[in-house]
């Protein structure tokens, strides 16, 4: 089972994603594009961000095969990436929404900008949360793509929404 935990930044994806995972148990899969921004920067090209679409998909593969036996949550996925893209470029590059395609999901989860944002060293989009979550649930749509948008606010509660639509 592959779970994807979405949202705009500063909305809880990696806590709910972390906590997700250690009570299923399942394989975690961190954000690549963190990662990726940490080490190189947070001004993105489209080569970047092709870059950082292929190093998710390719973590969450390693996490499948290191754990075949376990859901594989991902925090985050390459439609997230099609949407930073929108935000940094203007425009998706066309290999960014077919490697998007191409990747399913048994579950996604998307969570609205609710919590307050903390800003990082990495995080560039803040003023335009409602504008990312709007672009995600586009996506979603444009793609035939399942999702069900978590209303909680505390984590217990989070976990508890999910773990209901998982039953």
């Amino acid at each position: 089972m592959r779970i994807a935990i979405l949202g705009p930044e500063s909305s809880g994806k990696t806590t709910l994603a972390q906590a997700l995972a250690q009570v299923l148990p399942g394989a975690y899969v961190p954000e690549y594009g963190r990662a990726y921004c940490e080490r190189f920067g947070n001004q993105c090209t489209a080569q970047d961000l092709a870059h950082i679409a292929a190093g998710q998909l390719l973590a969450e593969d390693e996490a499948a095969a290191r754990q075949p036996h376990l859901p594989l949550v991902a925090d985050t996925d390459v439609l997230t990436t099609c949407t930073f893209a929108e935000l940094y470029l203007g425009h998706c590059p066309p290999v960014l929404v077919e490697m998007a395609r191409l990747r399913t999901y048994d579950h996604t989860f998307l969570l609205p900008a609710t919590l307050p944002h903390q800003p990082d060293a990495i995080r560039l989009f803040g003023h335009r949360r409602a504008e990312h979550f709007a672009l995600l649930q586009s996506h979603l749509q444009a793609a035939n793509r399942p999702y069900h948008v978590v209303q909680a606010l505390t984590l217990e509660q989070r976990l508890g929404e999910v773990l209901a639509r998982l039953a």
